[in-house]
């Protein structure tokens, strides 16, 4: 799949889930702009997805 050759893992990795943003300031964000979130089958399913969300929440973190 194009894309994952660029991805990283480090030994100290402290993902919870995917997508996770991890910001400058060391916190982190899980699942940015999805929400209605639902178990079924087993699987999570995403009902409604803001792709806009984690730059939303990186501008609103800069210093104004």
């Amino acid at each position: 799949m194009p894309g994952f050759a660029k991805q990283t893992r480090t030994p100290d990795s402290t993902a919870a889930s995917s997508p996770q943003v991890f910001w400058p300031d060391g916190s982190t964000t899980h699942n940015p702009g999805m929400t209605d979130r639902h178990w079924s089958g087993g699987l999570v399913r995403v009902g409604h997805t803001d792709p806009g969300e984690a730059e939303r929440l990186l501008l609103a973190s800069l210093p104004r």
